[in-house]
């Protein structure tokens, strides 16, 4: 999966990191959205333009994404209608996990997770969600109207969770795919952290090189789900 069109998708993240290392405040609106639209392209062209049902959910994702960071670029008037976005992202990768690993109990390509996997799943996103009202949730500079916001960073903070464990799930449970299937995994933790630091700089406290925490985890989170996404999708 690394090739030349992989090389030029870590250009286009560089560009938006040094974009924000170095302050090019008026360059960096060009930066940020440039990231994904190359990543969306080189995932486009992955599936040699012809990415099929699961190849355009896959995409549908990455554009939420790409969404999201046009709003995002507007924080005070549209930073709730961008985690909106991604969370519509979040959700499409839930379904594009649950239509693969539909398939390959179809196909035989995949056994049925034993019962001890489902609930250590379920025990981890309760970790999760219990790590973030600790940090996040009970030290935010109080927001109104404060239940509202409450239920709703719960709400994406357990779909952030589940994506992050279900790709961990995925990796065991599909027995071919080589090690880029790792990929998927490495991805949802990635974006975990980066969701987590953008909380915490956002409703707690600011803190020094945030920002650039918060996109290098992120851009690397899309590209891995990419990854992973674009190897399962090729067994079918």
């Amino acid at each position: 999966m690394i090739d030349g069109g992989s090389l030029i998708v870590f250009a286009g993240f560089l560009t938006d990191w040094l974009a924000i290392i170095f302050g090019w405040k008026k360059f960096r609106p060009y930066a940020k959205v440039l990231a994904l639209v190359i990543l969306i392209l080189w995932t486009l062209f992955a599936f040699d333009l012809n990415p099929g049902q699961l190849g355009w959910m896959l995409i549908l994702a990455l554009t939420f994404g790409l969404l999201g960071d046009i709003l995002l670029l507007f924080p005070h008037k549209c930073f709730k209608w961008g985690l909106g976005a991604f969370l519509l992202g979040h959700l499409t990768y839930l379904k594009l996990y649950y239509d693969l690993i539909h398939l390959g109990l179809a196909k035989r390509l995949i056994t049925r997770a034993p019962v001890w996997a489902w609930v250590g799943a379920g025990v981890i996103v309760l970790l999760a969600l219990v790590v973030f009202n600790r940090v996040i949730i009970r030290d935010m500079r109080e927001p109104r109207p404060w239940w509202l916001v409450q239920v709703a960073l719960y709400f994406y903070a357990a779909c952030l969770s589940v994506v992050m464990v279900v790709g961990c799930l995925t990796v065991g449970l599909f027995t071919i795919g080589g090690m880029w299937i790792w990929a998927l995994a490495l991805g949802g933790v990635l974006f975990f952290i980066s969701d987590f630091i953008l909380a915490y700089d956002r409703f707690v406290r600011s803190f020094r090189n945030a920002h650039i925490l918060i996109m290098t985890t992120y851009h690397l989170a899309q590209f891995f789900l990419a990854v992973g996404f674009i190897t399962l999708i090729s067994l079918f």
